[in-house]
């Protein structure tokens, strides 16, 4: 009886749990039926892509979102980017962080990875090198904990990381949810879970139709990750944020160390001279106005003694300790300034800005792995009053200014010449040495700087900012043109390539031929395969009188796209005047057959001129004259092919 009783309880719990079981089969099929029928789908970091007849990948600029709320208003993305499927003997570096490694305020090569792919092409020019941006804004380490196996994937030479300002606010920091922070492995599930198709379209189906979260600036992004978290440094929420950094920064550490990738960190590094976002006023709300009118009034040793006796009871009061740092600061004290303002930015209620114990666990865990770890924070700061890092080299309270990401790419170049012969990277037995900070040595072209002026303006216009102010680089300067194109590029409606394009124009037509070569140089940095690119530069040093340099630029366009017709004919237009005339007939027949095959009359008339001007160059006369005849046929007044005809024909006589 009592067999039959058990026999009769396990049917039950083996009928409990079928449905279950079903349930799971069916969405394991489900999820293998989509990735079979539609492998091209799903949230994948690269993607193929072709241009100018050449094979890439492509960064997806989309795939951050996994790592945000479906109902985000704003999700960060990866700049746009094309990766060599083919790596061969180039060299890769991949760069990972935060907006400061993503390069906010600027959209191009004023960042640390452009400034570096600059710097390394100058100090070793017989390597090509590929520069690939993985920084974004409001991640943090967890995120890219999650992106370095697909990192490795990548077979990266070097591996350069700026991170630790995003520890707080970024995804599963503080808002991550209690079973979270009791168990820091689900937030790895988690992530893997967000990789499954279901999920995603599941997702996709949400934010479609769920409103923002409620309260949410949709513009601010500032808001949406920290939804206005006031966070004490001293507090078990500040000690499990300060452990997972700590586990995550070893774990990136081995993963690349496990793969013998080599890698650089940098400390991170705030402005200490900015006023912390948010303190406890409760006691000092009389002061809130008070002390920076004393401070406007030069009366710096009354604030130091009025607010002493204060700090000294309530030691991590950020505003206590900021107003007496400005004014150890005024009074030439800087070493008592910068502890005292370093004790300000640990206590700012709101952690936009790293606490001094995260440079501690990045140094620390850089020595249990034998990995270089160059120091921001402190060149900042030698780059300023005091050695206090502030607007000198900050635009506000974090997101360094050009110079400041010049400082700090080339402490990342310091290292690398350093570890050249670990690195594999021969410099031909010269001393590397690094382009100094100049817009134009550097390719930082006016629309980035633009660009950068209206960034600050729209970040620093909402919370948590109040009153802050900065003036602009350069646009205070442009003209209604300029600012037209600048607006045309910010709000999106014309695409960042026709920005570039058009402000060159603008600059060339006005006689700024070097302003329209930088802007140039800055497109051919990020992508040197862009023909047209290399065709227009090599237009505009011929203009400039830089022959050798305009043909250079002629060849690379020719062998990037062999299918463009100017590059060949102007290059052999070139090479007729210069009495290289087997290349000159080459490069001129090719531009004519393009012509030919496009029905292109302006590049067949151009063609027949220039073969024309080739053969009375040699003394072919009769084959002069026949090319001379067929360009007339297709434009009769070209007053260049008239007088060369009636030459031709003076001559014959």
């Amino acid at each position: 009886m009592s067999a039959m009783v058990n026999l009769s309880r396990s049917k039950r719990i083996l009928f409990s749990i079928l449905p279950a079981f079903f349930a799971i089969c069916l969405l394991a099929v489900a999820e293998l039926v989509l990735r079979l029928f539609d492998p091209s789908g799903g949230n994948h970091f690269i993607t193929e892509a072709r241009f100018d007849n050449r094979d890439w990948y492509q960064l997806n600029r989309s795939y951050l979102m996994k790592y945000f709320p479906s109902n985000a208003p704003s999700v960060p993305e990866f700049k746009p980017t094309l990766i060599q499927k083919t790596k061969g003997h180039l060299f890769r570096v991949c760069c990972l962080g935060e907006s400061s490694m993503f390069g906010t305020p600027y959209e191009m090569t004023a960042t640390i990875p452009g400034i570096v792919r600059k710097q390394l092409r100058h100090s070793f020019p017989q390597r090509e090198f590929e520069v690939i941006n993985l920084g974004a804004s409001a991640i943090n380490t967890n995120v890219i904990r999650d992106l370095v196996p697909l990192v490795t994937d990548l077979s990266p030479d070097l591996v350069l990381i700026y991170t630790g300002h995003n520890e707080f606010y970024g995804p599963d920091g503080v808002g991550a949810s209690w079973l979270e922070d009791s168990f820091p492995p689900l937030i790895r599930w988690k992530y893997a879970l967000n990789d499954l198709r279901l999920l995603e379209a599941g997702e996709s189906w949400l934010k479609n139709h769920r409103s923002p979260i409620s309260g949410q600036e949709p513009s601010n992004l500032m808001y949406q990750v920290s939804q206005g978290s006031h966070v004490l440094l001293e507090s078990p929420e500040s000690e499990r944020i300060f452990t997972r950094f700590a586990e995550n920064m070893e774990n990136i550490l081995r993963t690349l160390g496990d793969q013998h990738i080599p890698v650089i960190v940098s400390d991170v590094s705030s402005n200490l001279l900015f006023p912390p976002f948010v303190t406890d006023t409760v006691k000092e709300n009389q002061l809130v106005t008070e002390i920076p009118a004393r401070f406007r009034e030069e009366k710096y040793r009354d604030i130091i003694s009025s607010l002493s006796p204060l700090h000294q009871e309530e030691p991590q009061n950020a505003f206590y300790s900021y107003w007496i740092g400005r004014s150890f600061s005024a009074l030439g004290k800087y070493d008592s300034a910068k502890l005292y303002l370093e004790s300000a930015r640990d206590n700012d209620l709101l952690k936009f800005r790293a606490p001094g114990r995260i440079n501690s666990i990045l140094r620390s865990v850089c020595r249990q792995f034998h990995v270089p770890c160059i120091s921001a924070d402190s060149a900042l700061g030698g780059a300023c009053l005091g050695g206090i890092p502030s607007d000198s080299v900050f635009w506000e309270h974090l997101h360094p200014t050009a110079y400041g990401y010049d400082i700090i790419a080339d402490l990342f170049m310091d290292e690398i010449i350093r570890e050249k012969s670990r690195l594999s990277l021969s410099d031909g037995g010269i001393l590397p040495t690094l382009l100094p900070f100049d817009d134009d040595s550097l390719s930082i072209c006016w629309l980035d700087l633009a660009y950068a002026d209206r960034s600050i303006q729209h970040l620093t216009g909402r919370w948590p900012f109040t009153d802050y102010h900065r003036l602009p680089a350069v646009i205070q300067f442009a003209d209604s043109t300029l600012k037209s194109i600048l607006d045309q590029v910010y709000y999106r409606t014309s695409s960042w390539d026709e920005g570039l394009y058009k402000s060159a124009t603008y600059f060339w037509r006005e006689g700024k031929l070097r302003a329209a070569l930088t802007t140039y140089e800055a497109q051919l940095e990020e992508y040197p395969y862009n023909f047209y690119a290399q065709y227009l530069t090599g237009n505009l040093l011929r203009t400039m009188g830089r022959i050798p340099e305009a043909v250079s630029h002629y060849q690379i366009s020719i062998t990037s796209n062999p299918q463009y017709p100017y590059s060949s004919l102007d290059l052999g237009l070139l090479e007729v005047n210069a009495g290289q005339y087997n290349a000159a007939s080459s490069n001129l027949r090719h531009a004519l057959q393009a012509g030919l095959s496009e029905s292109n009359k302006s590049v067949m008339e151009k063609s027949y001129y220039g073969l024309a001007a080739l053969h009375a160059r040699q003394m072919e006369l009769d084959s002069a004259l026949i090319s001379v005849r067929e360009a007339l046929k297709i434009w009769p007044n070209d007053p260049e092919a008239l007088a060369l005809q009636n030459a031709l024909l003076e001559n014959g006589k």
